[in-house]
């Protein structure tokens, strides 16, 4: 067992429910079913406010036609998308299909396609870096959630699932509020919780945001 590994949630879920090892009713499946639920919530908001940790390195896209490009390996209906011209060249603007200022349209899955019906050739890209999907927790396979200690919220969201389903534990709410605080911290306090800390370590990250950048017209791309 290592620390914030898919053992140490389900033993972490246990203890913050009060549940014994040989457990009849809440059983190790169920309590990861719980954990892979919370994954999928917590993941998802994580990559809402913190991607940083969960980017993929680049990797070049497929296409038969020119039109239609694939994401690369298993990648399917990633949490976030950047797609690059190249290594070093400029982000591509995602917008609706018929705009033909835009560069792509999502469809969803793995593919993108060439807005207003045109074809695109690149001469080395185009690149995608994603925040992959949530996964399914389970004896051998741990949380995504990065940085590693975030993923002390999948246990009290998933502890609040329990909690729904009934047993005789405690209200779902005392878990909420236990999440809540982790994640966004203690109006008036100064404690802004694990979320908020890293949203304040790197105070300029939003200027990264594709649109607002700019490239200067002097440097060479490609």
């Amino acid at each position: 067992m290592a620390l914030y590994d898919s053992a140490d949630l389900l033993q972490r879920l246990r203890d913050l429910l009060g549940r014994p090892t040989t457990d009849a009713i809440f059983t190790d499946a169920l309590l990861y079913r719980f954990l892979t639920q919370a994954e999928a919530e917590v993941k998802s908001e994580v990559a809402t406010h913190h991607p940083h940790g969960m980017w993929s390195a680049p990797v070049i896209m497929t296409t038969a036609d020119s039109k239609v490009y694939t994401l690369g390996g298993s990648v399917t209906e990633p949490l976030r998308l950047l797609l690059l011209e190249s290594l070093t060249g400029q982000p591509l603007k995602p917008g609706p299909f018929w705009d033909p200022e835009s560069d792509y349209v999502w469809e969803g899955g793995n593919t993108i396609r060439i807005t207003a019906g045109r074809t695109r050739t690149f001469a080395s890209g185009p690149y995608a870096r994603v925040v992959t999907a949530p996964t399914t927790i389970n004896a051998t396979t741990s949380s995504t959630v990065d940085p590693d200690r975030l993923r002390i919220l999948l246990v009290y969201k998933a502890a609040s699932f329990a909690a729904r389903r009934g047993g005789g534990i405690q209200e779902p709410q005392y878990f909420d509020d236990a999440y809540d605080q982790a994640a966004w911290g203690t109006p008036g306090t100064g404690n802004v919780g694990l979320l908020g800390a890293l949203k304040k370590a790197d105070v300029r990250g939003g200027l990264a945001s594709i649109e607002g950048g700019g490239f200067k017209y002097w440097k060479p791309l490609g």
